[in-house]
């Protein structure tokens, strides 16, 4: 919200934001690191090949739906990644646990994608 006193108008905006898929990896760690580490890449080519926006928090990956949900449901369900689970989530339930440039990344690039490192963080359980 933005308050203008001198006019005593206010501008206020309310952006709905996109459902995110949240992919847990935390099932890898109980396995051989060799196979964490090879999940994880054959998860970023997925993730890549699509051109899909992510950014990695802790043991969770976040992508923004900018597909049907089923057309991404059937890309984690094509390649079928033993030992990671994944589920729709609302986008206000992400947000929080997100810092202001993630959500940027996940919420604020409609006009494309581009190629960035995104910061590693501490991840945070989502409640």
């Amino acid at each position: 919200m933005q308050w203008d006193e001198a006019d005593r108008t206010a501008i206020v905006a309310r952006i709905d934001l996109k459902d995110v898929l949240v992919i847990d990896l935390s099932a890898l760690l109980d396995g051989p690191p060799e196979v964490s580490m090879a999940r994880c890449v054959e998860l970023g080519h997925a993730l890549g090949s699509q051109h899909w926006a992510a950014v990695v928090k802790g043991m969770r990956v976040y992508v923004p739906l900018t597909v049907a949900r089923a057309v991404m449901a059937s890309v984690m369900k094509t390649h079928s990644f033993e030992g990671v689970t994944y589920a729709f989530v609302p986008g206000e339930e992400v947000i929080p646990y997100l810092a202001p440039h993630e959500s940027r990344r996940l919420f604020g690039a409609a006009g494309g994608h581009r190629h960035q490192n995104a910061p590693r963080s501490p991840g945070e359980e989502l409640a």
